[in-house]
């Protein structure tokens, strides 16, 4: 981990999305972390278009690597919220692909 990591873009509130939904269809608010926890968004490129529509293997492992280093942002007081914009059917058969379980 890098404490001091530069972001690698900057927005303004007015540009990010202040909502998504998770895995059990429930919103999730953003603006709720706002001055209580540090966040890492994470968007992933889904289903890519192609035959079988699989997980994107760069997502699966990116979500498997932040995944295995969850008590160092837990040490840094961070939470990190992985955006799937793939279809919810295959939510399950990207975490099993990402933790591999």
């Amino acid at each position: 981990f890098k404490n001091d990591a530069p972001a690698n873009r900057t927005v303004t509130p007015a540009e990010l999305p202040t909502s998504f939904v998770d895995a059990a269809g429930n919103p999730v608010d953003l603006t709720k972390y706002r001055g209580q926890k540090n966040v890492v968004l994470v968007v992933t490129r889904g289903i890519p278009q192609s035959p079988g529509g699989v997980p994107c293997q760069y997502c699966v492992a990116q979500a498997g690597a932040l995944a295995a280093n969850a008590d160092g942002f837990a040490a840094r007081d961070a939470e990190v919220l992985i955006v799937f914009p793939g279809p919810s059917k295959l939510l399950d058969t990207f975490v099993r692909q990402s933790v591999g379980k």
